[in-house]
């Protein structure tokens, strides 16, 4: 795993690369043409374009020339790329991601005629109030999955990596209770941040499985809707944290309020925080923030019956994985 100033690094080099590429002699490269024009950067083109020169970067790719272009003629479908590969054929893809950039380059450009050898990694988030068991099955879901041979990596919010634990231990101290909506919200998106950019993206391509516990929707809850900062206004922030990076599924673990509280305190080996302290007004908000983004969401959002027996509950998560992971 790479750290924060290796990335940089790698990514300073593949721009040298880049630049290196335009003036160079007559050798045959692909060349990868993305639209910087307005619509494209408001659609996330200038993310995709650095994710894929941190790509380039790790694997010291000089058969690649990147070009910067204009408006590639639809602006709904941006941000788009052209690829001429070196026989010359052009092959256009739209609504280029991060996610979907990092599939291109493994399956097209890393290694020219040659099937990648890269994994698709999924990534999944476990969302839901206190007490709803994400910990309890993400333990689980991961000693399956790992004893049906895959590689999976469990990861939390905030937290993960030793700056966004520091910065966990600052939002969560019970001692803080004096900390302002906006600072907390600002807080958890730069833990966020240093997470995805350290921890996770360098992981893409190596794993089968990312196991989130707890992604943006959880700060779109807390901070935006229980804390009432606005929904769109920290989604918005969130955004710029992540670079439009979201999970391929989030599935929501529904359990009422008071059960979810009776579990947190009825466990004595979990950590009681600040959010636990809180009045039961605010776990009821939690939950209530939760269906709307349900009812706004539905498309990458799952619904689970948390109230159940553990092992219940891990029957239908495993399930939704199960179809996750067979998706081509």
């Amino acid at each position: 795993m790479k750290s924060l100033d290796e990335l940089t690094k790698i990514r300073s080099e593949a721009l040298r690369a880049v630049d290196a590429s335009n003036t160079s002699g007559n050798d045959k490269k692909i060349i990868v043409r993305i639209g910087m024009a307005t619509c494209g950067i408001t659609a996330g083109a200038r993310q995709t374009l650095t994710r894929l020169l941190d790509l380039m970067g790790q694997d010291r790719a000089a058969h690649i020339k990147v070009l910067q272009t204009g408006c590639m003629g639809n602006c709904d479908m941006e941000p788009i790329l052209e690829v001429v590969d070196l026989e010359g054929v052009v092959t256009r893809y739209e609504r280029v991601g991060i996610q979907e950039v990092e599939k291109l380059y493994y399956d097209v450009l890393r290694t020219p005629g040659v099937k990648s050898k890269g994994k698709k990694t999924k990534t999944v988030s476990l969302e839901g109030g206190e007490g709803s068991g994400k910990t309890t099955l993400l333990a689980m879901l991961k000693d399956h999955f790992e004893a049906r041979g895959l590689d999976v990596m469990i990861t939390r919010e905030p937290g993960g990596v030793r700056i966004a634990e520091k910065i966990r231990e600052i939002i969560l101290d019970v001692e803080h209770t004096e900390m302002d909506v906006r600072t907390e919200a600002l807080l958890y998106a730069a833990a966020r941040r240093q997470h995805l950019t350290q921890k996770v993206l360098p992981e893409l391509g190596k794993l089968d499985l990312v196991l989130f516990d707890r992604f943006v929707d959880s700060s779109v809850v807390y901070q935006g809707y229980v804390r009432e900062i606005g929904m769109d206004e920290v989604y918005e922030l969130n955004r710029f944290a992540t670079e439009d990076f979201l999970p391929d599924m989030t599935i929501y673990l529904d359990v009422d309020p008071a059960e979810g509280l009776k579990r947190v305190y009825g466990d004595s080996g979990r950590e009681i925080n600040r959010l636990d302290l809180e009045a039961a007004e605010f776990h009821v908000k939690v939950r209530q923030g939760y269906r709307i983004l349900l009812s706004e969401h539905s498309e990458r959002i799952v619904e689970v019956d948390a109230s159940r027996p553990v092992e219940a509950v891990f029957e239908d998560v495993k399930n939704l994985l199960d179809n996750l992971l067979n998706r081509a």
